[in-house]
C-alpha cells in the first residue's frame, strides 16, 4: 500500500511542481533580462541602477509572502478543514490589503523617491540623476507589481497552477517584447527597463483578475469579512515575509559596505550576484511553493502521514536541484563574469557552494510555516538573513581585510551556521510535527482500488480498528455505511477512463470520529445534491441519491471540498 500511496503523493506534487517551476523561473528570468539589458545597453551604469533598486524589489517579495504565501497557507488550512466561507474571507482580505498597500506605496514612493535615493546607495548627484526615473517608475507601478505575485499564489492554491503559470509566461513574453521595443528600438534611457516591467506585470494582473471574475475560482470575493482573519494570514505570512525584510536591511548594509570597498563597481557586481541568488531561490520556490498547498491542506485535515510523505518527495527534488545549481554556477561563473564585464567569478562560485546548505534552510523554513510552527521559521530567518551575515561581514571585511570577497564568504558561512542551529533546536528531527499530532494507533488509513469487491474486504480491518479504540458498535455501523455508500458512488460514477484509481480512506478516533474520503474522480459535490425523495419509488430517484441521503442523516458534519486536485469528503460521526 505504501508504494501506491507514495505514488499518489508524487503525482499530486508533480501536478503543482511543473507549473510552479515554470512560473517562478519565468519571473526570475524576467528579472535577469532586466539586468542583462541594463548591462548590455548602459554598461556598469545600468547594472548600478538595477542593483540600486534591489531593496525595492525585495519589498515586493515581502508583500507577496505576507499576503500571498501567508494567505495561501491560511486558505489551504481552511480548505483542509472544509471551511469555504472562511477561506474566501481570507482571500478577500489578502487581495484587498495588497491593493491598498500598493496604492499607498505608489503615492508615497512617487512623492519621496528623491529622498530615498541616498538611503538606497546613490550618494552623488550624478548617481541620483541616473537612477531617479527608474526608481520613480517602479514606485508608481507598485499596485500591479504587488498584485501579480499575490494573485499568482492564490490561483495556484485554487487548483489551477496551469493558469498561474500562464500569467507568468504572459509577463515574461511581454516584458521581453517591451524591452526590445523601448530599449533596443526606441532608445529610451534606463528607466525604460522599469516601464517595461511595470506594464508586463499589469498585463499579468489583468489576466488573473479575469480568472477570478469568471466564476471558475472556488475562492470568491466576499463582501462580509472580519479583520480577525488577518491573524491567520499574519502567522505564516510574517515568518515568510521576514526573510525579505531581513534581506532588504542586509542589502542596504551590503551596498554601503561595497560602496566603500569597491565603489559603484562593487554595487554593480553585487547586483549581478543578487540576481543570481534570486534565480537560485526561484528554483527553491518551485519546490517549496508546490508543496505548500499540500502541506496546508494535509495539516488542516490532521493527516501527518501525507505531510511527511510530501516532505520526503519535495525534499528529494530540492536536493537534486541544489546540487545542479552548485555545479552550474561553479562552471559558468567565468562566462557570466565576461558577459557582464565584472569580476564575479569567485563570488558566484561561493554562492554556488552555498546552495548545498541554503536549499535545506529554505525547505525547512517553508515546512515549519505551513505546519503551524511559524515561530521556528522566524528564529532561523533572522539568523540566516540578518544576524549571521551582518556579523560575519564585519569580521571578514573589516576585521580580516578580505575586501569584497569577504561579503560572499559571509553569506556562505551564514547558511552553514543556520543549518547547524536548526539541527540543535530540532535535535536532528527536522520534520518533527507539532506535539498535537494524533497518535498513530488512533488513525486508520488505507487505499481502496476502484473495484466494488474491495469495499467488503475492508469491513474486518475497520471493525478491528474501532474495537481497539473503543468506538461503539452503532458508530461502527455508521462508519461502514458511510464508506460503502460513498465509495460505491465514486467507483460507479466517478471514474470514466477505465484506468486503475485509488480512493484514500482515513478514520481518526478522536473526541469524535472523523472520516475523510479522498479521490481523484471527476469533480462532484455531494453536499450540493438534492436529498433523495424517500417517499417515491426507486425508479424516481437519482442515481446514488439514497446513499448520499443516508450518509447525511447519520453524520454530525458532512462537507466537501475540491483541493489539490482531489474530491475531499469530510464526515464527522
Amino acid at each position: 500500500m505504501s508504494m501506491d500511496y507514495e505514488g499518489i503523493i508524487r503525482k499530486t506534487f508533480r501536478t503543482f511542481f511543473i507549473p510552479t517551476a515554470v512560473s517562478t523561473m519565468g519571473i526570475a528570468v524576467m528579472n535577469l533580462l532586466n539586468i542583462l539589458f541594463a548591462g548590455l545597453f548602459f554598461g556598469n551604469d545600468g547594472s548600478f541602477v538595477v542593483g540600486l533598486a534591489l531593496p525595492i524589489m525585495i519589498f515586493t517579495d515581502i508583500i507577496t509572502y505576507f499576503f500571498g504565501v501567508g494567505g495561501g497557507i491560511a486558505v489551504s488550512i481552511r480548505q483542509g478543514q472544509g471551511d469555504k466561507e472562511e477561506a474566501s474571507q481570507i482571500f478577500t482580505l489578502a487581495v484587498g490589503s495588497t491593493a491598498a498597500l500598493g496604492i499607498l506605496t505608489a503615492l508615497l514612493g512617487g512623492l519621496f523617491s528623491g529622498a530615498l535615493l541616498p538611503l538606497l546607495g546613490a550618494q552623488t548627484v550624478e548617481q541620483q540623476a541616473l537612477a531617479g526615473d527608474y526608481i520613480c517608475i517602479l514606485f508608481v507601478g507598485m499596485p500591479v507589481v504587488l498584485l501579480r505575485g499575490v494573485l499568482n499564489v492564490f490561483i495556484r492554491n485554487d487548483n489551477h497552477p496551469g493558469t498561474a503559470m500562464a500569467g507568468s509566461l504572459i509577463s515574461v513574453a511581454s516584458n521581453l517584447l517591451l524591452l526590445w521595443l523601448f530599449i533596443g528600438v526606441r532608445g529610451l534611457p534606463v528607466g525604460g527597463i522599469a516601464l517595461a516591467s511595470v506594464i508586463a506585470n499589469g498585463l499579468c494582473v489583468l489576466f488573473y483578475l479575469i480568472y477570478f471574475l469568471s466564476g471558475r475560482s472556488t475562492m470568491k470575493f466576499s463582501r462580509a469579512f472580519r479583520f480577525g482573519v488577518m491573524r491567520e494570514i499574519a502567522g505564516p505570512g510574517f515568518a515568510g515575509s521576514l526573510i525579505f525584510l531581513a534581506q532588504t536591511l542586509l542589502t542596504v548594509f551590503i551596498n554601503n559596505v561595497l560602496l566603500k570597498t569597491g565603489g559603484s563597481d562593487g554595487i554593480a557586481a553585487y547586483g549581478v550576484v543578487k540576481y543570481a541568488i534570486t534565480f537560485i531561490y526561484a528554483v527553491y520556490d518551485s519546490v517549496n511553493l508546490a508543496a505548500q498547498p499540500m502541506f496546508g491542506v494535509y495539516f488542516g485535515e490532521r493527516d501527518p502521514k501525507s505531510i511527511r510523505m510530501t516532505a520526503k518527495i519535495a525534499g528529494r527534488n530540492l536536493a537534486a536541484g541544489a546540487l545542479g545549481l552548485c555545479v552550474l554556477l561553479c562552471l559558468s561563473a567565468p562566462y557570466l563574469s565576461g558577459a557582464f564585464g565584472l569580476d564575479v567569478t569567485l563570488a558566484l562560485r561561493m554562492i554556488g557552494v552555498s546552495c548545498l546548505f541554503s536549499s535545506a534552510v529554505a525547505f525547512f523554513n517553508s515546512f515549519y510555516r505551513s505546519t503551524g510552527r511559524a515561530g521556528l521559521s522566524v528564529i532561523f530567518t533572522v539568523l540566516d538573513n540578518l544576524l549571521f551575515p551582518a556579523v560575519l561581514i564585519l569580521v571578514f571585511v573589516y576585521g580580516m581585510n578580505m575586501g569584497e570577497n569577504g561579503v560572499y564568504l559571509a553569506l556562505l558561512i551564514s547558511e552553514v551556521l543556520t543549518l547547524g542551529v536548526m539541527a540543535l533546536i530540532t535535535r536532528g528531527d527536522f520534520l518533527k510535527l507539532p506535539a498535537s499530532d494524533i497518535p498513530a494507533e488512533q488513525i486508520y488509513q488505507t487505499l481502496l482500488v476502484n473495484e466494488e469487491a474491495n469495499i467488503v474486504a475492508l469491513n474486518e480491518s475497520i471493525e478491528a480498528f474501532c474495537d481497539r479504540n473503543g468506538i461503539s458498535k452503532k458508530k461502527q455501523y455508521y462508519i461502514q455505511l458511510c464508506i460503502e455508500e460513498i465509495a460505491v458512488n465514486i467507483i460507479k460514477y466517478g471514474f470514466k477512463d477505465g484506468k486503475k484509481h485509488y480512493i484514500d480512506i482515513r478514520i481518526v478516533a478522536d473526541e469524535r470520529v472523523l472520516l475523510n474520503i479522498r479521490d481523484d474522480a471527476i469533480q462532484f459535490d455531494p453536499t450540493a445534491k438534492k436529498d433523495a425523495d424517500v417517499t417515491g419509488g426507486v425508479e424516481d430517484r437519482d442515481i446514488g441519491g439514497l446513499g448520499i441521503y443516508l450518509v447525511k442523516k447519520v453524520a454530525e458534519e458532512f462537507s466537501y471540498k475540491r483541493v489539490i486536485g482531489f474530491n475531499n469528503l469530510h464526515i464527522v460521526l
